[in-house]
C-alpha cells in the first residue's frame, strides 16, 4: 500500500476506561470545517436481513472471498430518549475528542449526529445499520456528498468527501510534487477474485478501486524465463482459483480508466513473486520491451520524483525489482 487511510484511535479498554465512559472521537477528512450541532440518543435494535437461503449463500461466499457477511443490522427503535444541542468544532484534516459519550458497542444504543458544514446540515447514525461506510443524509439543499465511517470498538467517526472520487486529482495544481500528496492505496490490489481467504485482499476490481479514489496500486507478478505473459500473484499463489489473471488485462483496465480521466495519475508498485523461474532481469526486460515500451506515452519512468503535472494521464512505475 502506498498511502493508507489510517484511522488512529485508542482502544478504551486499553486505557483502563470503561467503554460507557469512552468519548466519541471525530476525524474530519474534508477540506472544510465541520461542527457537530446536535446529538440524539435512541434505543438500538438488531434486525435480521434477507432470508435463510440468501444468508446461507452469503456466509459461504464470504468465506471463499475473505469478506464479511452479516445477517443483522442495527436500526433505531422508537423515539429519541435524549436530545442535546452542542457546538463541537473540528477543523479540516484534524481529530477532535468531543467529550460526548459514544454508544456502547453491541447495538443497544444508536446516536444520531447532526453536523453543520458551510451553513448546511447533514446527519448520520452511529453505529450505522451495517458495518460499512454510510452516506450522510442531507437535511436541506446541501451541495456536498459526504461519507462517514464509524468504528464502534474505538468510538471513532471519520467524515470524508465522496464527490468526484474518480477524478479528485483535477482539483490539485500541476506543480505539486507527488510525495506531498496523501495518496490512497491498496495492498495486493488485483486480488479481488475468488480465492483462498489468505490470498484475497480486495473486495472489488482495480477499475472499481480507481473509480473510488485509489491511486496507488500494489502489483505482484510471476515471471518465467521464456514467456513475457506476467501472471498476477499473491506470494507463491495465483490470485484466482478459476485460472490465472494477467498483468496485460489489468493494464487495459487502467489505460481505459486514465483515458476517461486524464487529470489523474496512477502510482504502480511492481514486484516479482510467485513460482516462475524468471529473474528480476527477465521481469525488467519484459516490462521494457512489451508493456512500457509499446505504450511509452502512458508511463512515467524517469529517475526523478515527478510533479503531478508531469504524469497526469500516466502510470508512475515504482520499481521493486532489479534492472538489467
Amino acid at each position: 500500500m502506498g498511502f493508507c487511510l489510517s484511522l488512529p484511535f485508542p482502544s478504551p479498554s486499553s486505557n483502563g476506561i470503561p467503554f460507557d465512559m469512552a468519548p466519541l472521537t471525530i476525524r474530519n477528512l474534508t477540506s472544510l470545517p465541520v461542527t457537530l450541532k446536535r446529538v440524539e440518543r435512541f434505543e438500538g435494535e438488531k434486525v435480521r436481513t434477507g432470508d435463510v437461503l440468501g444468508n446461507t449463500i452469503g456466509t459461504i461466499g464470504s468465506f471463499f472471498n475473505a469478506t464479511t457477511f452479516t445477517t443483522r443490522e442495527t436500526v433505531v427503535k422508537g423515539e429519541s430518549h435524549t436530545t442535546e444541542d452542542v457546538d463541537v468544532h473540528v477543523d479540516p484534516f484534524t481529530i477532535n475528542d468531543t467529550g460526548i459519550n459514544a454508544p456502547e458497542p453491541g447495538g443497544k444504543e444508536v446516536i444520531r449526529l447532526q453536523f453543520e458544514i458551510e451553513g448546511h446540515r447533514y446527519e448520520i447514525d452511529a453505529p450505522s445499520p451495517s458495518n460499512r461506510s454510510s452516506v450522510m443524509k442531507k437535511l436541506d439543499d446541501a451541495p456536498l456528498e459526504l461519507t462517514a465511517v464509524y468504528v464502534s470498538s474505538g468510538a471513532f467517526l471519520a467524515i470524508m468527501s465522496s464527490a468526484n472520487l474518480n477524478a479528485w486529482m483535477r482539483e490539485l495544481q500541476d506543480h505539486y510534487p507527488l510525495p506531498l500528496l496523501s495518496i490512497p492505496g491498496t495492498h495486493n490490489s488485483p486480488t479481488c477474485h475468488t480465492a483462498l481467504p489468505s490470498v484475497r485482499c480486495q473486495a472489488v476490481s482495480v477499475r472499481e478501486q480507481l473509480d473510488n479514489g485509489v491511486r496507488f496500486l500494489d502489483i505482484r507478478v510471476s515471471a518465467s524465463q521464456d514467456n513475457d505473459d506476467l501472471a498476477l500473484v499473491h506470494s507463491v499463489f495465483p490470485i484466482s482459483l478459476t485460472g490465472n489473471k494477467y498483468f496485460a488485462d489489468m493494464l487495459s483496465d487502467i489505460y481505459a480508466y486514465l483515458d476517461a480521466n486524464p487529470s489523474e495519475t496512477v502510482l504502480m508498485s511492481v514486484k516479482r513473486e510467485g513460482t516462475g523461474k524468471g529473474t528480476d532481469e527477465h521481469l525488467s526486460r519484459y516490462l521494457r520491451d512489451r508493456y512500457v515500451g509499446r505504450d511509452a506515452h502512458r508511463w512515467f519512468v524517469e529517475p526523478r520524483i515527478p510533479h503531478l503535472g508531469d504524469c497526469r494521464g500516466r502510470i508512475v512505475l515504482i520499481r521493486r525489482f532489479g534492472i538489467d
